[in-house]
């Protein structure tokens, strides 16, 4: 139940890349997502097919179960991670929110800033998207697809990643979803940019937490290989999240957890009539929101009473 992302990604030697190190002219590119490219085209296209499990990769998965769960590696310290990884507290409640609404997985992109000079990722913005696939698979909306890279860019910050949700198991990348991650990661890399997955777990069946609160993995793919040279293994990131300033408003996230309510066709039934055990997954929401808000923000009570008349509970 985890899906990849087709790309079919060709770059050549004669794409150039501009000042900022982006592939294309930023005056040139209003609206540019992630794309795919045909084998013939030498260019970066100016429209994108959506995201989607059901394309072929560029490169082929191993003969073997594509949704196998591959565990992350940890890092040995955080000196040995290629970067390190900051979230905005904001950022991380929007993904938090879009996972909690709806039994089926979701998804978006992340949007951020990179320090070359102190190896920092900054992720300050996540774009939800519309899922236009099946149980088995989710697909980005080629609409919501092209909105959200917008969005990022309008607000001056890079796509650097992608996240999607794991509703009732654990945050670990499949086979799939390892194969899907590399392949962003090498297209990234050849413009010296990282690109990290985050996926979030917020119904975890076979979590020991008792806090209720939501799992989080962001993760990264090494070039090692495992024993049987299948698939790349993965590391995850320790990441930090960055605390709600006192003089932020909680007006524009606040206005993007509505327009993420958009993206999930039913949630507010689903958040207040749906059952998983005996808690509404309305309730689950505002438990894992108060546990990622303690001590990060004196503003913990007026957020959690604007989602909680947001979602209705």
């Amino acid at each position: 139940m985890t899906k990849t992302f087709s790309l079919g990604l060709r770059p050549r030697k004669r794409w150039k890349m501009d000042i900022n190190q982006d592939w294309i002219d930023r005056t040139e590119s209003e609206g540019f997502t992630i794309k795919h490219l045909s084998p013939d085209d030498d260019r970066m296209e100016s429209r994108s097919r959506p995201l989607s499990s059901s394309s072929k990769l560029k490169k082929s998965l191993p003969e073997s179960d594509p949704y196998k769960l591959v565990p992350c590696r940890t890092f040995p310290s955080e000196i040995a991670q290629p970067f390190t990884v900051t979230i905005c507290l904001k950022a991380l409640l929007v993904m938090d929110f879009h996972s909690y609404l709806s039994s089926s997985e979701v998804i978006g992109l992340v949007g951020g800033k990179y320090s070359h000079a102190s190896r920092r990722l900054e992720i300050m913005r996540v774009a939800p998207c519309s899922n236009v696939g099946t149980n088995l698979q989710c697909e980005m909306d080629p609409v919501s697809q092209a909105k959200a890279s917008s969005d990022l860019a309008q607000h001056g910050l890079d796509v650097v990643g992608w996240y999607h949700s794991h509703p009732t198991f654990a945050p670990t990348p499949s086979l799939r979803d390892i194969d899907t991650q590399s392949t962003f990661q090498e297209w990234f890399s050849r413009a010296g940019a990282p690109f990290v997955g985050i996926i979030i777990s917020p119904y975890n069946m076979s979590s020991n937490e008792v806090s209720h609160r939501s799992q989080i993995t962001c993760l990264t793919i090494s070039d090692q290989w495992d024993e049987t040279r299948s698939y790349r293994i993965p590391y995850m990131f320790k990441f930090r999240t960055g605390d709600l300033d006192k003089s932020d408003s909680f007006e524009d996230t606040r206005e993007q957890l509505k327009e993420t309510m958009q993206t999930v066709d039913g949630c507010k039934t689903y958040l207040c009539h749906s059952r998983l055990g005996n808690t509404p997954p309305g309730l689950l929401l505002l438990k894992s929101f108060e546990a990622k808000l303690n001590r990060k923000t004196s503003k913990k009570d007026e957020v959690l009473s604007q989602v909680r008349d947001l979602i209705g509970i």
